[in-house]
């Protein structure tokens, strides 16, 4: 799919037109209408990014749409309960639904990587600490 025919999709599951996704996202109409009708080999992030806060998506789910992103591992990759939560974020119909599960996610991966982070700080100090005491004793 593309991104114009993401747009066209988002719009009209709103009831929006042109002009009012244009007035909310502040990109003008003949932008949006140009996106729409592919007439641009390529925009800017700081648009994508208008038009999904003003749709309620994200950036990602926009460039996911419009096969701008790099291809997912294939499922062989991931751990059965991976591909299990994907699979299931991916029947999630309401795109401002899936939107929130996916920010939801994204907050849990980032607390357990900052939890890892935090761990493996306290490793490398506990070990610095060691260090510094064997070297005291040698000197």
């Amino acid at each position: 799919m593309t991104l114009g025919k993401t747009l066209i999709r988002l719009r009209r599951e709103r009831g929006w037109s042109q002009g009012k996704l244009a007035a909310i996202s502040r990109v003008s109409q003949s932008h949006i209408s140009k996106i729409e009708n592919e007439e641009y080999a390529d925009i800017s992030a700081r648009v994508v990014s208008q038009l999904a806060q003003a749709l309620e998506v994200s950036t990602d789910y926009l460039c996911e749409e419009a096969e701008w992103l790099l291809t997912r591992p294939h499922p062989k990759e991931l751990a059965s309960a991976e591909y299990q939560l994907i699979e299931t974020v991916r029947l999630i119909g309401r795109p401002s639904l899936r939107q929130k599960v996916l920010e939801q996610l994204t907050w849990i991966a980032e607390a357990v990587l900052n939890a890892e982070k935090a761990q493996q700080l306290q490793d490398l100090t506990k070990l610095a600490a060691n260090g510094r005491e064997k070297y005291d004793e040698e000197g």
